[in-house]
């Protein structure tokens, strides 16, 4: 099948459209293909555009052996990721080792190359990718109407994977609820530092996370609340002090190597939709649930559920049989609650500024 050219077609036909091209949207569209369905990946992200959410862990590698994906991934300028290291709760410098992990070691990921990658073997598998923005949807009872540019589609299934984007998600009358609010500051840099592993520092108004990345780049980032986010991103130099009054971040020696490099702000709140399947549609990624960065599972969890997603849609479509779907959206619920119970622990061990706005925010709304 392959891309689908401007203006060759503008009615179509498929079993199955993918909205967004990402980890979860691709990985669903591939194994839908591979099932022998016709599927729609419609996509119009810019592939230029760089982004910040790198880590991949090992667990990760039977899925991606399953869905024959593991070169796809290896061949995507992928960094071997050996460990984290953490400062938390006090002022020691904690290590993780994965070496010793079952799964062995994960990844740091070129974003962009990783995510062209996957739409890579979603065509490679026979998905149609279609480079345009959706504008319209319809649910009706034959199932869902879409137009995007000048194309219409109708199909009896879609998948949500456009992330944590309202836009879908209010067409179709899900409700989405958010936890309590996290901003990202970020930027990427040259780097001379040879340790690579992620490493996770708290402060008094939030915490700080850098990894190196493949080609000898590093990604630098504070997480904090909307109001320091938007003040250290009008001031740069706010920024680069706040880093380097960091331990152990600042030992990377990128103070002085961000200065020349642009600053970017991205909401980073973790939220879900109260229901992640309906009658025509299931969601699947950031689009089902999506969760605090410092969980370093969101990669993960599009990966998995985009491939259990898809698993459910391909039965309904061969059997009417909807008992796949509905154990899927009690999956995403336990989901959910595992990690509200993990997240919360884990923010709770940082005591040492409970009454620093930001911590009794994100200590509250956990309990």
């Amino acid at each position: 099948m392959g891309q689908i050219q401007a203006n060759t077609l503008t009615h179509m036909y498929c079993d199955a459209v993918i909205v967004g091209g990402g980890p979860a949207g691709a990985v669903a569209a591939r194994e839908l293909s591979l099932c022998g369905k016709q599927v729609v990946l419609l996509d119009a992200s810019q592939t230029t555009r760089q982004k910040i959410g790198e880590s991949l862990p090992g667990a990760a590698r039977p899925m991606l052996d399953k869905l024959g994906l593991l070169p796809w991934v290896e061949n995507a300028a992928s960094l071997t990721n050996k460990g984290n290291l953490s400062s938390w709760g006090d002022d020691k410098l904690r290590e993780t080792d994965f070496i010793r992990d079952p799964y062995g070691c994960g990844w740091h990921l070129d974003r962009q190359h990783f995510e062209q990658n996957l739409r890579n073997a979603a065509v490679d598998s026979g998905a149609f990718l279609l480079r345009e923005r959706l504008s319209s949807l319809i649910e009706n009872d034959e199932g869902i109407h879409i137009q995007a540019g000048e194309f219409n589609i109708s199909t009896p299934w879609m998948i949500n994977a456009c992330g944590t984007s309202q836009f879908v998600a209010s067409q179709l009358g899900a409700v989405r609820q958010k936890d309590a609010p996290l901003f990202a500051i970020y930027t990427w840099c040259e780097s001379d530092s040879p340790d690579s592993r992620s490493t996770v520092e708290a402060a008094p108004s939030g915490w700080w996370y850098t990894a190196g990345l493949p080609d000898g780049k590093r990604v630098v980032a504070f997480f904090t609340l909307a109001q320091q986010a938007k003040a250290l991103l009008r001031n740069k130099n706010h920024f680069i002090s706040a880093l380097k009054e960091t331990t152990y971040i600042s030992r990377h020696g990128v103070g002085e190597k961000i200065i020349a490099e642009p600053l970017h702000i991205t909401e980073a709140t973790a939220s879900y939709l109260k229901k992640a399947v309906s009658e025509h549609w299931i969601a699947v990624g950031d689009a089902a649930v999506s969760f605090d960065p410092l969980s370093s599972q969101g990669i993960y969890n599009a990966i998995y559920t985009g491939l259990r997603g898809a698993e459910a849609v391909n039965t309904a479509l061969n059997t009417n049989d909807h008992s796949l779907l509905s154990q899927y959206n009690e999956r995403i619920k336990s989901i959910r609650d595992a990690y509200r119970r993990e997240v919360s622990q884990y923010y709770r061990q940082e005591q040492r500024w409970s009454r620093h706005r930001f911590w009794q925010i994100h200590q509250a709304d956990r309990e």
